[in-house]
């Protein structure tokens, strides 16, 4: 995977990131009761090659922290919906 640069206060900077999440398939497949379909845990980290300290990096996971949708889906319950359409 190529990541492509970005102008940030410091220069140019890479940040790529990566995720990995604990499944349990029984549940997935429906093949055990009470085991949850979804992800148990879900880890990740993002690399900067930057400039900035890490007391800087550790102020900007937490402004980022603090606005991403992705973060807050994940850490609340979020009510979903969906429509089965038919043929028309």
């Amino acid at each position: 995977m190529s990541f492509t640069p970005f102008p940030c206060r410091y220069g140019r900077c890479w940040a790529p990131a990566s995720l990995a999440g604990e499944l349990d398939l029984r549940g997935f497949f429906g093949a055990a009761d009470g085991v949850r379909p979804g992800f148990r845990r879900i880890t990740g980290e993002v690399r900067f090659d930057s400039s900035a300290s890490k007391e800087e990096l550790a102020r900007l996971k937490a402004v980022v922290d603090a606005h991403c949708p992705v973060l807050d889906l994940f850490s609340n319950a979020t009510p979903v919906e969906i429509a089965v359409a038919g043929h028309s």
